[in-house]
């Protein structure tokens, strides 16, 4: 049986509809009051106020993927898409220890804006929408309330990363992305640092090379592979300035990412960006082993790049 997927819910604190990725975002930015612990979310939909639990809204890392469930013991209104023997199946469904890894997106991602979006604000309940799948019967993800026609925009990169990770590629077969001026399949969209020379303007990712160590004023997080470029295997590096951070309006968090990448080297760590591009640094740097010339990854935003841990333990 199909596991229904809650990846949105209606805010009261907003008056708006926000996935769980803007919930997340506002809850980490220093620059807003928002405590996702202490807002009040429901059923998105006017025909139903179920009340919502956010899962991992507010963890720095996590092992499953961050969604909405229905609060135990409570069930939607038979009106709503989710009423009924759906209702019942996620409140059960919702008490067994490990179901939280059972959910799935549903609602995928299909445009990634590289300029972040206003989080909405009293914009209200959205009106009723349908859209239908192979699999199951699922309520639209598009973040207009005019229809269901619009594409499920986001200018958070963690949403295309965890739709990437958690889903299998048959789950994704159809699922087409655009960034920019490109538009493919997510499999073609994601690719491995190692050849990042096939083309410019995709998601790369790599395994992180720790402990890393402060860089300057900075750090540099250096990537355990080494892809040949011009002849040679080349060190492949993300230069991040001290001043970078302190201007980014989630720099707490990105400091505690830091810091547990300094104090913790045994962890098991995946680097993902975007909206840059390895570049030969114009000079070599000299080490203890003697000369060589790297290439270097300067971010533009640090809403760019993502860092998933794979924990062993609970989630963070």
């Amino acid at each position: 049986m199909a596991t229904i997927t809650l990846d949105r819910a209606y805010c009261r604190e907003t008056d708006s509809e926000l996935t769980i990725y803007q919930v997340r975002d506002l809850h980490f930015d220093e620059n807003e009051t928002f405590d996702s612990l202490k807002a009040y979310f429901e059923c998105p939909y006017k025909d139903c106020d179920a009340p919502f639990v956010g899962v991992n809204c507010a963890k720095v890392k996590f092992k499953n993927t961050p969604h909405f469930r229905l609060l135990i013991d409570h069930k939607h209104s038979e009106a709503c898409d989710y009423g009924g023997e759906s209702s019942k199946r996620i409140s059960e469904e919702s008490k067994g220890k490990g179901t939280e890894r059972s959910y799935k997106v549903s609602n995928y991602p299909e445009v990634l804006l590289l300029e972040r979006q206003p989080v909405p604000r009293n914009t209200g309940k959205p009106k009723k929408r349908r859209k239908t799948s192979n699999s199951s019967t699922t309520l639209d993800a598009s973040p207009s309330n005019s229809g269901n026609s619009s594409p499920y925009t986001t200018s958070c990169l963690e949403s295309v990363v965890e739709t990437w990770v958690s889903n299998s590629e048959e789950d994704l077969r159809h699922s087409l992305l655009t960034i920019g001026d490109k538009t493919k399949y997510y499999r073609n969209f994601f690719k491995n640092i190692d050849y990042f020379t096939d083309e410019e303007g995709l998601i790369y990712w790599g395994n992180v090379k720790l402990p890393i160590k402060p860089y300057g004023k900075g750090y540099s997080i250096i990537f355990k592979e080494r892809p040949e470029f011009e002849g040679k295997d080349r060190q492949i590096s993300i230069y991040i300035r001290n001043e970078q951070i302190e201007r980014y309006r989630k720099r707490k968090l990105f400091r505690q990412y830091i810091e547990s990448l300094i104090d913790h080297p045994g962890r098991d760590v995946t680097c993902y960006f975007v909206g840059a591009y390895p570049k030969l640094k114009d000079k070599d740097v000299e080490s203890s082993t003697g000369s060589f010339r790297p290439l270097e990854i300067h971010l533009k935003n640090l809403d760019h790049l993502v860092l998933r841990f794979k924990e062993d333990s609970e989630d963070l």
